[in-house]
């Protein structure tokens, strides 16, 4: 929950600043160089939104882009001063566009993983081109074959049925703010993707953009509303590839990789960093399965993460973790490795099913296990590398296992030591 507020945090933040950029430069450019590079910017924002979305494989933003790139030019088109006395616009296309958009969003944004991700756009762009179709034929095409006596009488029926407000002015029907209302708080409650930065990307794109609806007759502010859902979209993705590159997708730590990013600019400076591997956890695949191993790891991942408080931890593959403390000598951090080693070591760690053939009512949790680690501590000296502060921990780290596991050896002026 927290890391899915933080998402919309993020997202709210991507699209203020946008905002106040692009409303900063209009007070500063003129109207013709102002539209230019606004339209510049919309187009490489839009060309790169795409193009990651793609490459990711998120056809479910992808899609959604679509539709709202689609439906801002539909408005757009019809909104041009030859288009503005048009009265199927106003009586029917804005209403329909206004009811649509919502209804799309939610029974469209909806992918199966057998689905490739053409076959997957491609079914869902046929379903919205089965909705153009089927409206403007029954909307325009057979009323104009009929007359314009019963195209217009046709349209004010239409009119009447679309813009149905309960006897309340609107800007736009109040039945669309009614399913659109609904169709929100399903797309909130409903954890769509396992990414919470696509969850909330989604839910402020839909909403930024259902907002602009009723700012159609404003042109400036309109687009403006538009390049900042898109420049949200492009910069969530940013974000999100760097997550990809840098967390532990399994426990949502940083990874190998954002270790070594972070050793390699405090080279220079003084640290320690202590090894830390789950003992045993072969044994414990065998025993529960894979999943449950996995399960483990995010557990084990969680504790030392609260626990410690003055470095960072990170996961160097498998069942092995490292914990950085920049800044910090060996003497500063041998304590708290300890207390937090002696408090896995107490712990009952309660491991749940996941699948749900193993899901019943009388078992709330599938076991209960006594999980260990061995810690293995070196502190970095001067003229030496990451790569041999780490070499002495995993040296450390495997006197400890030799020895008995379920303990911490440190390695002190070429010397391992055992910590009791």
């Amino acid at each position: 929950m927290k890391n899915y507020l933080l998402s919309f945090l993020y997202c709210f933040l991507y699209l203020s600043i946008t905002l106040l950029g692009f409303l900063g430069l209009s007070c500063i450019l003129d109207a013709q160089t102002y539209r230019i590079v606004l339209m510049t910017c919309l187009a490489f924002g839009l060309g790169m939104s795409f193009f990651l979305n793609l490459w990711f494989r998120q056809d479910e933003l992808f899609f959604l882009l679509f539709l709202t790139l689609f439906t801002y030019l539909f408005l757009g088109y019809f909104n041009l001063p030859a288009q503005t006395q048009n009265s199927y616009y106003s009586m029917i296309a804005f209403p329909l566009i206004c009811l649509l958009y919502p209804v799309n969003v939610y029974f469209l944004f909806q992918s199966n993983v057998k689905d490739s991700f053409i076959y997957s756009f491609a079914k869902k762009f046929f379903i919205l081109l089965c909705q153009i179709t089927f409206i403007y034929f029954f909307t325009y095409f057979i009323p104009t074959l009929f007359g314009a006596p019963f195209l217009l009488a046709f349209e004010s029926k239409i009119h009447t049925i679309l813009n149905y407000s309960f006897g309340l002015s609107s800007v736009i029907p109040l039945t669309s703010i009614f399913i659109f209302a609904i169709c929100l708080f399903l797309l909130v409650c409903r954890k769509i993707h396992k990414i919470e930065q696509i969850q909330a990307c989604v839910v402020t794109l839909y909403s930024v953009t259902f907002f602009s609806f009723f700012l159609i007759s404003h042109p400036f502010f309109f687009h403006l509303c538009f390049i900042g859902a898109v420049s949200c979209v492009l910069f969530s993705l940013l974000q999100i590839s760097h997550k990809m590159a840098f967390l532990d997708e399994l426990t949502n730590i940083p990874g190998r990789r954002a270790l070594m990013t972070e050793l390699k600019q405090i080279d220079a400076e003084e640290y320690s960093l202590a090894m830390i591997d789950i003992d045993h956890f072969k044994r414990l695949n065998d025993t529960y399965g894979h999943e449950v191993g996995d399960q483990a790891l995010r557990t084990i991942a969680a504790t030392l993460s609260q626990h410690i408080h003055t470095g960072t931890l990170y996961r160097y593959g498998g069942e092995e973790f490292i914990l950085l403390f920049p800044r910090k000598q060996l003497d500063d951090i041998l304590d708290e490795m300890e207390s937090t080693r002696v408090l896995v070591s107490n712990s009952d760690f309660f491991l749940r099913p996941k699948t749900s053939q193993k899901k019943q009512a009388n078992q709330p949790y599938m076991a209960s296990v006594h999980i260990t680690v061995s810690c293995g501590v070196a502190q970095k000296q001067p003229l030496q590398t990451y790569d041999e502060v780490i070499n002495l921990a995993d040296q450390a780290l495997y006197k400890a296992k030799q020895t008995g596991r379920n303990k911490t050896v440190y390695n002190k002026d070429g010397k391992f030591f055992e910590l009791f």
